[in-house]
């Protein structure tokens, strides 16, 4: 990888004399701006470009080169690769007409992808923009111009977008230590290069612009090394709208995941999730200054306004007050009465502090002082509006020495034109997060305020159990069903010490003792039948023999489909229902959800997703904190439920997950809980399985 993005030596081939080309583009880019290395050009129907030597091929070049850049069509790719496979192992395929064009195009990359995992070779693309890498110099793209150095590296699926973002990076004083297109992630995916930039000790921010996530397991793994070893990940993802998902299926190739598991998995693993190119610019200047540390020891970052002008700080408060890992910070009484004695008797020292708006420099300077002494504030939000007895470079000044100096978090907004132009390019020059309104600060501040690895987690081991369970569900699959009758889902969930429901089976109108069973519930019971509700496929209350008997001719007669059995079942007192499931997700595997179950799952749509492994007590504070915690914390007089009982069932979904590859999705819908003593109650239980042989 290192020879791949900071080569010494590269070539060229399709490199072209011919202005408007994307070899001369490539060529162009190479000359102009200093890179140093050694640069080869590849056209057999010349013999010079620009001045310089050209080959007829890779392997006339006489020696092995680092990197080589390719810009021919993309029919040709795979024999100029395969032919130079011993002279170069790695390559940036430029060359369009692959895997997002056509299904001829996809036979070709997959053909590529086999020839380099066949050779050992590295290949970044098909389908992409280039690379570009500021601190060598190095424009290996069609992109015009080059950036900036600084700390950011930007991996991006599209290259229009590399190429605008990069742009208008300039404007904010981001610099970066590389830009990645990666067009159809081929081989070298994000993880891959999160992996590469994680060690890389020019790059503090990894900022990504993906539409499809192709690895689950290596992305997350990639992005908990990049946590530990202390640089920011910030994700901009689009594809959260069915709609989106179909123009990125058309325009790269790619099959966008359910986004809801893209949230939770950025909230595992302590990445920074964007909605919007704005929140991409403003999360990626904040990670630049920010120092993350001051965030991992806190819950919520605790912020201290300086203000001359009473609405921005009203504003700023608002923001903070709608934010959700952020709130204001309150100075002990001494510290108030401290500042006091130095400030006007109308000026406040409740925060926002409000110097008036006659402040002078010695003012912010007070009250900047007063915020960084405290130990109850985190970050410093200096605001000023130009007004005629302020000065405005002098106060500059100040948050510039404050950031240098101290160790807390310093924010500026200064707010205007003209007037605080000079103030705000001295202040971004020395480092300083800037941002020109005050929402916009609070909004990249506690959007980087999310990071928070979440504590690894591992399986439960009990090979005995997970030997039974794997078997009993082959034995299953042998007889050619694709999901579970209720009585073998019971047998499966009670291995894991879920409590389910007892059930009769009457569909051969087995006689049950009167006041055995009633008040009961009938049942239409096939594993093709998901959703019996909807179809009329329960019958309740059932009194008596002779109205179960009824009940079950009525669900036979309804339910024609072969392999229809009818079971009753006890009615059972409900409280509160939820639903507990699993579903196999293709990118990131088991993914469990909790909810408000029963008939209303579809109406309310409330409900949490865990992506295993997770302790018990992990879950418990989720569901403690999440949208569920109406439940667990006695509203409206109700006694609380216990939200660690609702946990070991969460706990053991993701472990049958974890031993049962065969079992694609699981659904208990309702499981019963209950404010006593009394244990959740699986009522409806259905395994959807999978043949994988």
């Amino acid at each position: 990888m290192k020879k791949l993005l900071q080569p010494q030596s590269i070539a060229v081939v399709g490199a072209s004399a011919t202005e408007g080309k994307v070899g001369n583009t490539l060529v162009t880019n190479l000359l102009e701006h200093g890179y140093e290395g050694e640069i080869f050009f590849v056209n057999p129907k010349t013999s010079e470009i620009s001045g310089r030597k050209t080959y007829a091929s890779l392997e006339e070049i006489g020696k092995e080169v680092d990197m080589t850049l390719i810009a021919i069509p993309g029919k040709y790719v795979f024999d100029v690769i395969n032919a130079g496979k011993d002279f170069c192992k790695n390559f940036i395929v430029i060359s369009a007409g692959f895997g997002e064009s056509s299904i001829e195009g996809h036979n070709r990359e997959m053909k590529l992808l086999a020839l380099a995992e066949e050779n050992g070779l590295t290949i970044l693309g098909p389908n992409c923009l280039g690379l570009l890498t500021p601190t060598l110099k190095l424009n290996a793209s069609f992109a015009p111009g080059m950036p900036s150095a600084g700390p950011v590296a930007f991996i991006s699926q599209s290259g229009a977008l590399a190429v605008a973002l990069v742009d208008r990076a300039e404007d904010f004083g981001i610099g970066f230590s590389s830009v990645v297109s990666i067009g159809n992630k081929m081989q070298v995916d994000s993880a891959k290069l999160i992996d590469f930039f994680a060690d890389d000790p020019s790059t503090t921010v990894i900022a990504l612009y993906l539409e499809g996530i192709k690895d689950g397991a290596a992305f997350m793994e990639s992005a908990r090394r990049a946590y530990v070893a202390g640089k920011h990940v910030v994700l901009l993802k689009s594809g959260r709208s069915a709609q989106a998902q179909d123009a990125i299926a058309l325009h790269t190739g790619s099959l966008a995941g359910d986004d809801v598991i893209v949230d939770v998995v950025c909230k595992k693993m302590g990445i920074t999730r964007v909605n919007s190119v704005a929140e991409l610019f403003g999360a990626v200047r904040g990670a630049i200054k920010i120092r993350r540390k001051s965030f991992e020891k806190i819950s919520c970052s605790r912020v201290a306004i300086v203000t001359n002008a009473g609405g921005p700080g009203v504003i700023a408060t608002d923001s903070i007050a709608r934010s959700e890992n952020m709130k204001l910070a309150t100075l002990n009484d001494q510290e108030m009465k401290d500042l006091a004695s130095k400030l006007p008797d109308a000026a406040s020292v409740h925060n926002p502090i409000d110097l008036l708006g006659d402040a002078d420099a010695q003012r912010y300077s007070d009250g900047i002082a007063a915020c960084l002494a405290s130990d109850d504030v985190d970050v410093v939000f200096v605001l000023l509006t130009p007004q005629k007895q302020t000065p405005v470079d002098a106060v500059a000044q100040m948050v510039i020495d404050a950031h240098t100096k101290g160790s807390k978090t310093i924010i500026a907004s200064f707010i205007g034109g003209e007037s605080v132009e000079g103030a705000r390019k001295l202040m971004q020059h020395a480092g300083v997060l800037y941002f020109d309104a005050p929402d916009a600060a609070i909004q990249a501040v506690n959007i980087l305020s999310r990071e928070k690895l979440q504590e690894a987690s591992e399986f439960a081991q009990n090979s005995a159990r997970s030997d039974e369970a794997e078997s009993y569900v082959k034995e299953i699959i042998d007889t050619g069903k694709k999901a579970t009758y209720f009585s073998e889902a019971k047998k499966i969930a009670e291995l894991y010490s879920i409590s389910v429901s007892n059930f009769y089976d009457v569909t051969d109108g087995l006689q049950i003792t009167e006041g055995t069973l009633y008040p009961c519930v009938a049942k239409v019971d096939n594993p093709e039948i998901l959703h019996k509700s909807d179809r009329g496929g329960v019958i309740l209350p059932i009194n008596s023999g002779a109205a179960l008997m009824e009940a079950r001719e009525r669900l036979l007669r309804d339910f024609p489909e072969e392999g229809s059995r009818v079971i009753a079942q006890p009615l059972t007192e409900i409280q509160t229902e939820l639903i507990v499931g699993m579903k196999r997700d293709a990118t990131f595997g088991p993914v469990v959800v909790v909810g408000i179950g029963g008939i209303y799952t579809e109406i309310f749509k409330k409900s949490q997703i865990f992506l295993p492994p997770f302790s018990a007590e992990q879950i418990t504070d989720e569901l403690t904190s999440g949208v569920l915690d109406f439940l667990f914390a006695g509203a409206r007089g109700q006694k609380a439920y216990d939200a660690s009982s609702v946990a070991e069932v969460v706990v053991a979904i993701s472990q049958i997950s974890q031993d049962v590859e065969a079992i694609f999705a699981i659904d208990i819908n309702p499981l019963l809980i209950f404010n006593d003593s009394r244990k959740p109650l699986a009522v409806d239980v259905k395994f959807v399985l999978q043949d994988l042989e």
